[in-house]
């Protein structure tokens, strides 16, 4: 609830819906995901989403507001997860195929770490990661650095020496890097409400469904063209 550049975004409204309900609804499509939380702060300012989790029975876990990675590891040790998937929940058209295609790359490469993220071929807000608790252990008890915590899969990043990595890449007629399809600022969210209108009818997005869409209106990405991408040391 306390992003800096669009405060409350998770709990804004797409087609009578809060973004994070879709998010967690979409998630239910994975056939490979057991279980699914949404991991939020202790703070204060999220009382407001726990109630919203609470009347629509999506699982939460609670923990520090900027030590992220420490949520992602209580968290896992708690539910004795294996493998964990890390979706963000400014995210509202992430695509479950696109989920399952990493999570099933990840175990058969048995990989320390795979997503869609380290070499960008999809738009962002279709990213996914995927890595084992073992790894996670590994971060939680190894780095101390401030911004490795509250990004989570940073210390993988600027460690890649360390770790078996493996990213997953577009098909070539459907690579868009250059498109924003996530939630940071009012512009974002401005394009996602477009998409989320056309679309009212249709229980879920595809990817697909997006490409079609901005086929037919090639200006719709421009709504968030201007939208740079916060920056972390490091990272991208």
């Amino acid at each position: 609830m306390s992003s800096t550049r669009l405060p409350g975004k998770v709990m804004k409204q797409l087609n009578g819906m809060p973004m994070i309900c879709i998010i967690m609804n979409t998630l239910k499509k994975s056939k490979i995901i057991s279980k699914s939380m949404v991991v939020c702060s202790d703070d204060s300012n999220d009382n407001v989403l726990v109630e919203c989790l609470k009347k629509n029975n999506i699982e939460y876990f609670r923990g520090s507001e900027n030590d992220v990675l420490s949520r992602f590891y209580y968290t896992a040790e708690k539910e004795k997860a294996d493998l964990i998937v890390r979706i963000t929940a400014d995210c509202p058209l992430i695509d479950p195929e696109i989920i399952d295609k990493v999570i099933h790359e990840a175990v058969i490469s048995k990989t320390d770490y795979c997503s869609n993220v380290g070499i960008r071929t999809f738009p962002r807000g279709y990213d996914v990661e995927v890595f084992t608790f073992n790894i996670l252990k590994k971060m939680f008890f190894e780095t101390k650095n401030k911004d490795d915590r509250e990004h989570v899969t940073l210390y993988i990043d600027k460690n890649l020496n360390l770790f078996n990595t493996l990213n997953i890449t577009a098909p070539q007629n459907k690579q868009h890097p250059e498109w924003r399809i996530c939630v940071d600022t009012e512009e974002d969210f401005q394009l996602i409400e477009k998409i989320f209108e056309y679309y009212k009818n249709k229980d879920l997005i595809k990817y697909d469904d997006v490409i079609n869409l901005f086929k037919k209106y090639p200006d719709l990405p421009n709504i968030n063209k201007d939208v740079k991408q916060k920056t972390v040391k490091n990272k991208v």
